[in-house]
C-alpha cells in the first residue's frame, strides 16, 4: 500500500463512486416504474464531494512539491529569495481557498506546514546571503543546527534546507547581526591601516642651522585623536571578541605614536629655545668652553 500514489487511490475511488452512481441511477429508473420513493444516498454524495476536494488538495500538493524540488537544485548564490517568497505566499492563499472541510485532514496540515516552513527558511536564506557572512559564521550556524556541511559555490538550496532553518530563525538573526557589526569593525580597521600606512611627517628647516624640525600637523594630530576614540568605542562593543587582539594592537601602536610625537615636540621646543640662548647669543657663546 505504501507504494501506491495518492492519485492512484483517488482514481480507484473515483471509479468506484462512478460505478455506485451508475447503479444508483439504474435503481432510480427502476423505482420510477413502481412509483417507489428513492433514497437520498447522502453518503454517496458526501463521498463524491470529498473525492473532489481530495483531488484538488493533492493537485495542490503536487504543484507545491514540484516547485520546491525545482528550487532545491538552485545554487546558493543564484537563489532568488524574493521570487520564491512571492510564489510561496501565492501557494498559501490557494491552499486556504480549498475550503474548511479539508483543514482537518493530515494531508492539508502537512502541506500548510511545508509552505510555512519554506517561507521561514527563505527568510533565513535571505539573511544568510548578507555579504557580511564569513566562514566563521557558517561554522557558528553549523554548531547551532548540529548539522555539518561544506559551504562553497556548489552548495544548493537543498543543502541549506537540510539544516531545518525554520527551527533556528532567532539564532540565524543573531549570527547575521553579529556578522554585520563585525563587518563594520573590519571596515574601521582597514581604514586605519590605509590611513597610517600612507601617513607621513613633514619637516621645516631651522632658520639658522637648517636642522630639519618636525612641523606641527593639525590634521595628523586630529586623525590620531579621532582614531584613538574609534578604537575605544570598538572595545566597548559586545561583538569585539574576534577583533580583540587586532584592536588592542592598534590601541598600543597609536598610544605609542601619540606619546612619541608629544615627546618629540617637547624635545624640539626645548632644543630650539636652548639653541637660541647658548649658540644664537654671541656673549654666551664666547663665555662657553670651546
Amino acid at each position: 500500500f505504501d507504494s501506491i500514489k495518492p492519485h492512484q487511490v483517488l482514481d480507484a475511488k473515483n471509479i468506484q463512486i462512478q460505478q455506485m452512481e451508475s447503479l444508483m441511477s439504474s435503481i432510480s429508473d427502476s423505482t420510477n416504474l413502481f412509483e417507489v420513493n428513492i433514497p437520498d444516498y447522502k453518503h454517496l454524495k458526501q463521498c463524491r464531494k470529498e473525492v473532489c476536494l481530495l483531488k484538488e488538495l493533492w493537485d495542490m500538493i503536487d504543484l507545491v512539491n514540484s516547485s520546491i524540488n525545482n528550487w532545491k537544485v538552485t545554487k546558493w548564490r543564484n537563489i532568488n529569495v524574493d521570487n520564491m517568497d512571492l510564489e510561496c505566499k501565492s501557494f498559501a492563499k490557494q491552499i486556504w481557498k480549498l475550503g474548511k472541510e479539508v483543514r482537518a485532514w493530515d494531508a492539508f496540515m502537512g502541506l500548510d506546514n511545508t509552505v510555512k516552513n519554506i517561507l521561514t527558511s527563505l527568510r533565513a536564506v535571505s539573511e544568510l546571503q548578507n555579504p557580511a557572512i564569513r566562514e566563521r559564521h557558517w561554522n557558528q550556524l553549523m554548531q547551532a543546527t548540529g548539522v555539518k556541511f561544506i559551504m562553497n559555490d556548489d552548495t544548493t538550496l537543498e543543502d541549506l534546507l537540510k539544516l531545518e532553518l525554520h527551527n533556528f530563525e532567532e539564532e540565524i538573526q543573531g549570527i547575521v547581526d553579529k556578522a554585520v557589526k563585525e563587518m563594520d569593525m573590519e571596515k574601521v580597521l582597514k581604514e586605519l591601516k590605509a590611513t597610517w600606512t600612507g601617513m607621513e611627517f613633514h619637516y621645516e628647516p631651522h632658520p639658522r642651522t637648517m636642522v630639519p624640525l618636525l612641523r606641527s600637523d593639525e590634521d595628523l594630530i586630529e586623525t590620531l585623536e579621532d582614531n584613538q576614540v574609534q578604537l575605544q568605542n570598538l572595545m566597548t562593543s559586545k561583538y569585539i571578541a574576534f577583533f580583540l587582539e587586532e584592536v588592542s594592537d592598534w590601541q598600543k601602536k597609536l598610544s605609542i605614536a601619540d606619546a612619541v610625537i608629544s615627546i618629540w615636540f617637547e624635545v624640539q621646543r626645548t632644543w630650539s629655545h636652548l639653541e637660541s640662548i647658548f649658540i644664537g647669543s654671541e656673549d654666551i657663546r664666547a663665555q662657553l668652553p670651546k
